[in-house]
């Protein structure tokens, strides 16, 4: 019996988040919008809009849903799926915010893949999820954080530091 080639939803060497970004494009032209116009809808940068058509950055989750909406794209499920990570998007951003004040200078993840920038809002809504490290021992809150770290390119924090400084449920503000 012969095999099947796998089915795939993109292109030959296609990334997701260029592909995402060439649907938004022929949508735009499709709707006969300037990349201008689009941005001016949703409140943001003609670059950020070339950006994100390119295959170089999301927009912020705010102009995104805007964007879906105008486009009507919002019937595809992986723009479903993508427009219901917005909360938990926007739950890493406020991580995010607490851990540049914490190392004392601004982290971000937008210089990551799609795909690990996705990896890294999963893992930090899980560490927030799992009531801020309260329902996880000391040493494995711990390991969960220096994961987080990692994203970041921060070094990671020891046992020690962790539960004099950190402690589990400091993040509960987030």
């Amino acid at each position: 019996m012969p095999s099947e080639a796998p089915l795939s939803i993109l292109p030959a060497g296609a990334s997701v988040l260029s592909h995402l970004g060439q649907q938004a494009q022929a949508r735009r032209h499709l709707h006969k919008l300037s990349r201008k116009a689009l941005a001016q809808l949703c409140q943001c940068s003609p670059s950020v809009l070339d950006d994100f058509e390119h295959g170089k950055r999301l927009p912020s989750p705010a102009a995104l849903e805007t964007l879906v909406e105008r486009l009507g794209l919002d019937d595809q499920p992986v723009w479903q799926t993508l427009l219901r990570a917005r909360e938990h998007y926007l739950m890493a951003l406020a991580f995010q915010e607490l851990l540049s004040e914490m190392v004392g200078k601004p982290v971000t993840f937008e210089a990551l893949d799609l795909t690990s920038r996705l990896s890294a809002v999963e893992a930090i809504r899980l560490f927030l999820s799992r009531g801020h490290g309260l329902d996880m021992t000391l040493h494995q809150a711990c390991a969960h954080f220096n994961t987080l770290l990692t994203f970041y390119g921060e070094r990671p924090v020891t046992v020690a530091f962790y539960r004099y400084f950190l402690g589990n449920g400091n993040f509960a503000t987030v």
